[in-house]
């Protein structure tokens, strides 16, 4: 009897260590684990972000479940899957300057090959993730296998369970919760949960067909009572330019440090036979496909632009422009904006993939000659590739210092600490924009000699993020992303159409349209006037969350209500876009100058 009390004893005495070794153990793997993510947080410039403490409470289990697996190839197998989240984590926040979204991923997934070229384009980006993930998980392997004792029972099962419960919580949770756009990642959520949340919102996103709501936007009328343009009338040439991810901050012409337009800086002085009038603007949406279907369609409100399919091209045939549509992308911008049975020339990069290849923009020019248009009065959609990801451009880098006096961006604009990556990344895009500046004055050396009046109006589908606020490339919903160039080129400076433009203040994608339908000889108009207006998300027709932008009385700060899936609207917010007071400053006195030399 006495025995047996002993061996209960000490079989209690046993399980007892072994709990405590085990709660200890878990602690210290705890421990070891959140240093790996510190590391890397404090590697990318994520340290400045507490971590909140409600993201670590899924964490608590995830030691235990490391503990109670014994099979190596299982261990590896479950640190790889979350070495791939950490790297898709950082990864997003090395190129974006933004943790991972639902919107970031639903756009890879409508554009999968276009991300593939950017990855490999600029891989070199990639390279420190990478390698940092792959060595701290290493190392954090060696670690847990040191507690591979008989010190405590072994529960594989358990373990398994142990490791996936917090992530299948964290998905119900996404697809469940009444207003996901709140539970949107941040950066103060560690990598791994952080990636489940913002796939399993962009799986609800994308599973569930949400019906969205113009809320009252006033509606689109086209005036069909425009008169056709008369037989005996000067023949007319409408151009629409269709930039890619063009920041108007990075541009020479727009009172950029760097000179990355040398060619349209003469021009802008006078060089050739065109004047120019240029303003700075907001594009119809933040990504390509989010973007040009709209300026297609002369959006005003995303979502009413779905229910509505007249296009720019339809308004173009019926006052007897011949139509065409030349791109060095492929055909999905178009297809979503339809229209097609309106244009009398469509050449894309489908059709010239090889040929893009070796010439890349200048493909435009071989698609134009070998589809010319024909007719009095021609409307011309030209839609460039450069200066996309990733920004390939065979000039020779020779960027100099504007000699003039240039704007210098506001203290705060720009982190000044880049990593050597971003600042190679910087220089990279500046020299695409060589390359853009060259297209672009040879479109208008091919335009500038047709007769008549001309209307060339350039603009971009969205802007490129440089930096500003610490964001890089595009793609977030965010205001700033959709800042671009719109200029109008014409050799009819004193005309209607420029008297027009000329008046915009810091237009939309809908004022820029109307003022391109005009030229047409076409009126586009609200039913009633509105203080708003708005910029679309990555997708078309607001399917993915569009804003609510309106001015106030500060030039350079607007409004935002952020509208999401079931019609949730975010709290109004103020945002400054950066740079915008310098550039239009700038701008400014460019058009007093240019006034003046006309004048004269």
């Amino acid at each position: 009897m006495i025995e047996r009390v002993d061996l209960s004893v000490r079989n209690m005495s046993q399980q007892v260590r072994q709990g405590t070794f085990f709660i200890l153990a878990s602690m210290a793997v705890l421990a070891v684990f959140l240093l790996n993510e510190v590391i890397l947080r404090y590697a990318f410039g994520l340290s400045a972000l507490n971590i909140e403490t409600r993201h670590l409470i899924p964490y608590l289990v995830l030691p235990m479940g490391f503990l109670l697996i014994v099979s190596k190839r299982i261990m590896i197998g479950v640190l790889a899957l979350l070495a791939v989240l950490q790297l898709i984590w950082f990864g997003t926040f090395t190129y974006f300057g933004n943790v991972l979204g639902p919107n970031i991923i639903l756009l890879g997934l409508s554009q999968m090959y276009e991300i593939g070229l950017t990855a490999t384009g600029e891989w070199q980006i990639f390279v420190l993730p990478v390698v940092l993930v792959i060595v701290l998980n290493s190392l954090f392997f060696v670690f847990i296998q040191s507690f591979k004792a008989d010190r405590f029972p072994i529960n594989m099962r358990l373990g398994i369970f142990l490791l996936v419960l917090p992530f299948l919580v964290i998905s119900i949770r996404a697809f469940v919760y009444s207003k996901p756009f709140v539970i949107t990642p941040s950066p103060y959520m560690l990598s791994h949960t952080g990636v489940v949340q913002a796939v399993s919102l962009a799986a609800r996103s994308g599973l569930t067909d949400a019906q969205f709501s113009d809320r009252g936007a006033p509606g689109f009328i086209v005036d069909d009572q425009a008169v056709p343009l008369d037989k005996n009338a000067e023949p007319v040439t409408v151009a629409v330019i269709m930039g890619e991810s063009i920041a108007p901050l990075e541009l020479g012409i727009y009172g950029a440090q760097k000179e990355t337009t040398p060619l349209m800086s003469k021009r802008f002085q006078g060089a050739g036979k065109l004047s120019f009038i240029p303003k700075v603007g907001f594009a119809a949406g933040t990504s390509t496909l989010g973007s040009v279907p709209l300026f297609i369609r002369m959006s005003f409100n995303p979502v009413a632009a779905f229910r509505r399919s007249t296009t720019i091209f339809e308004l173009a045939k019926k006052q007897k422009f011949s139509v065409g549509f030349y791109s060095a992308q492929n055909i999905k911008p178009l297809q979503i904006a339809g229209g097609l049975n309106h244009i009398g020339k469509v050449e894309t990069k489908d059709e010239w993939q090889a040929a893009f290849t070796q010439k890349r923009d200048a493909v435009i020019f071989d698609q134009m000659k070998k589809s010319p248009l024909n007719g009095k009065h021609r409307f011309y959609f030209i839609h460039q590739r450069t200066s996309h990801s990733p920004y390939i451009c065979d000039i020779p880098d020779a960027i100099e210092d504007r000699l003039d006096v240039r704007n210098k961006p506001p203290a705060g604009l720009y982190n000044a600490s880049k990593t050597m990556a971003q600042k190679t990344r910087l220089k990279t895009y500046k020299r695409g924009l060589l390359c853009y500046d060259k297209s672009l004055n040879d479109i208008l050396t091919r335009l500038e000699q047709r007769p008549g009046a001309l209307y060339v109006f350039i603009t971009a589908d969205h802007n490129e993020m440089m930096g500003e606020f610490g964001l890089w490339g595009h793609a977030s919903l965010d205001l700033q992303g959709a800042l671009v160039p719109m200029i109008l080129a014409t050799n009819r400076p004193n005309g209607e159409i420029a008297k027009k433009f000329a008046q915009l203040g810091t237009p939309s994608s809908f004022e820029f349209m109307q003022v391109v339908a005009k030229a047409l000889g076409q009126d586009i108009k609200l039913e009633r006037p509105s203080k708003a207006f708005y910029v679309n998300g990555i997708v078309a027709f607001g399917r993915r969350g569009y804003l609510e932008v309106k001015k106030t009385q500060q030039i350079d700060q607007f409004s935002t209500i952020t509208i999401m899936p079931d019609n949730q609207r975010s709290e109004p917010k103020i945002e400054t876009m950066g740079g915008l007071r310098e550039v239009l400053s700038y701008l400014e006195k460019y058009s007093l100058s240019s006034s003046a030399a006309t004048l004269n």
